[in-house]
């Protein structure tokens, strides 16, 4: 990253520091307590993202990912700013068809993917100065479905996987550094990210027990509707427009996030 003075936010005052500022999405009015500070960029990757919340919430996703990132982005650019950027979600599309160009129209199936296409529409309605990047599924060492997996795998227990929801994944460093790239080089209003092909959970549970030697036979494929998900056919996006960041596999994050995890 660029050697530069670095903030985060949170909504819980208890961890309020010299290097974290609150902020509350919930409450829109607490925007203002940022009062003239002048950041020269901002990265808007909080939000309400499980799926099944914001179907059961949409008026509490409306506001979080939607209305309350749009106001602050404009109230921050009204005040210096001079780039935000919108880490936004595949889920802007319907998951019909694999690798989406990123000229593609939204086309958004759950309530999640139609306030992060709102988010979208609002930050480009603020000009240049906003982008957008859209991400598929983030993994990293502190992913809790892959550390879980783990830990029950080694113990010889039996796990279960959707066999029916595709998935994309991206490593978190990869992420970063496609986030790093949107906001500091010159490039498209929007960008997009994900893996240069599509796995399921299933499959991903498969290559975790391969990757630290446990019995394939402990992973159970499960159909994503007895849990009450949504299923999504196809999720990886057209990702050729960057310049810093490698495309990988599904299989190759992966491997490499449980790696790590195995040796630590």
């Amino acid at each position: 990253m660029k050697n530069i003075p670095f903030f985060g936010s949170t909504s819980v005052l208890g961890e309020v520091s010299s290097g974290r500022l609150y902020l509350d999405l919930l409450k829109p009015d607490s925007i203002t307590i940022l009062g003239q500070s002048i950041f020269t960029e901002a990265v808007f990757v909080a939000g309400l993202t499980k799926l099944k919340q914001c179907e059961q919430n949409p008026e509490l996703s409306n506001l979080v990912n939607n209305v309350a990132q749009v106001e602050l982005a404009r109230y921050l650019l009204s005040n210096g700013c001079q780039r935000v950027v919108l880490v936004s979600s595949s889920r802007v599309f319907d998951g019909r068809s694999p690798n989406v160009p990123i000229d593609s129209p939204h086309c958004p199936n759950t309530v999640y993917g139609l306030h992060k296409a709102a988010a979208e529409n609002g930050f480009m309605a603020l000009g240049s100065q906003a982008k957008i990047l859209r991400l598929t599924k983030v993994f990293s060492v502190k992913s809790a479905i892959l550390t879980e997996w783990i830990a029950r795998l080694k113990k010889g227990e039996m796990i279960t996987a959707f066999d029916d929801a595709k998935i994309s994944p991206v490593s978190l460093a990869d992420a970063t550094q496609a986030i790093e790239e949107t906001m500091f080089e010159e490039s498209e209003p929007i960008l997009q990210l994900s893996a240069n092909d599509e796995i399921s959970y299933f499959q991903m549970a498969q290559l975790v027990a391969s990757e630290i030697g446990a019995d394939l036979d402990l992973v159970k494929p499960q159909p994503a509707g007895e849990k009450g998900e949504i299923t999504i056919d196809h999720s990886s996006l057209e990702c050729s427009r960057f310049q810093t960041v490698k495309i990988r596999s599904s299989e190759e994050t992966i491997r490499s996030i449980v790696r790590q995890l195995n040796n630590s």
